[in-house]
């Protein structure tokens, strides 16, 4: 299981490491991970 926090909210992710154990363990090399959330969209030229 993968727990991320966003403020008060927690989300929960399933890590499928019998179909994907590779990605699995890259996962968990990096983890735990704490940054700074930025929601940005792209729609063309800011004014």
């Amino acid at each position: 299981m993968l727990e991320i926090e966003i403020d008060d909210t927690t989300f929960t992710a399933e890590l499928h490491e019998d179909d994907a154990p590779a990605s699995v363990a890259a996962v968990r090399e990096f983890l735990p991970l704490e940054s700074e959330l930025m929601h940005v969209r792209w729609s063309g030229i800011a004014t």
